[in-house]
């Protein structure tokens, strides 16, 4: 009987010995977040190489990426909510590296189409998005092709300098801009495609709101856009647009 009672006093002992060890390793690399301020904070803190949504959140800036890390969406949904200021919902700058991942991808969410955006619509919605969901950005203030003026790009996701932007899973739907109502990229930027879809996206033409959409999907100002799997459909007014700088590796997915 002592013997007994030894074993498993033993037993516990080392129990509570490993459990800080596992718990400051699960923190050290991953990090759940339920709010913008956590996911902010997440963000900016180096020892977080991958960030789990636990809810969905509504942010009111965009998204700033300055290193490596990996989002995992997690089946909920990330909107970009700020009505007064154009903004993308992810800007990954010179430096920055960002992959989406989607953990939960059987979770339903749905949207109506309006004018060609796509809207959220949780009750009542007819287009039906399984999966992580991107949406709401309406684009970072940029130059395009050399133009002396400001218009709005990268609605969902915007690179500049030699930003890495990487899809595994997860959607992008319901964003908006002047180019590139998905995703926008430019000087040496680079977006792989592996999985997941960019559906619903739209444009406004130069002269801003209610203006001709044209480019809805992916533009590439310059820079390198591979396509290994995933799907972009029902973005107006075209789904991929190249200006003479760019590259299209087109190796697998559905356009």
């Amino acid at each position: 009987m002592k013997k007994r009672i030894l074993s498993i006093l033993l037993a516990l002992c080392m129990l509570f010995c490993l459990v800080p060890t596992t718990a400051f390793a699960e923190g050290e690399t991953n990090r759940k977040v339920e709010t913008e301020q956590e996911l902010v904070a997440a963000l900016a803190d180096g020892t977080a190489e991958v960030i789990r949504l636990a809810k969905d959140i509504d942010i009111s800036n965009s998204l700033t990426i300055l290193r490596k890390v990996t989002l995992d969406l997690n089946g909920y949904v990330l909107r970009y909510a700020n009505t007064a200021a154009n903004g993308s919902v992810f800007k990954i700058v010179s430096g920055g590296d960002l992959t989406v991942i989607d953990s939960r991808p059987d979770a339903e969410h749905r949207f109506n189409s309006n004018n060609a955006l796509w809207a959220p619509d949780e009750p009542n919605g007819k287009e039906i998005v399984m999966g992580g969901v991107i949406t709401g950005g309406t684009g970072t203030p940029c130059y395009v092709n050399g133009s002396s003026y400001f218009v709005a790009c990268g609605g969902g996701v915007y690179l500049e300098g030699d930003a890495r932007f990487t899809m595994d899973g997860g959607n992008i739907v319901g964003c908006i801009a002047n180019t590139g109502g998905g995703v926008y990229i430019s000087e040496n930027g680079s977006f792989t495609m592996n999985g997941g879809s960019i559906m619903g996206c739209s444009s406004w033409d130069l002269s801003g709101p209610g203006g001709t959409p044209y480019f809805g999907g992916v533009y590439l100002d310059s820079g390198t856009f591979t396509m290994t799997g995933g799907v972009i459909k029902d973005c107006a007014k075209y789904s991929v647009v190249l200006n003479e700088n760019a590259t299209m590796n087109a190796n697998g997915g559905e356009i």
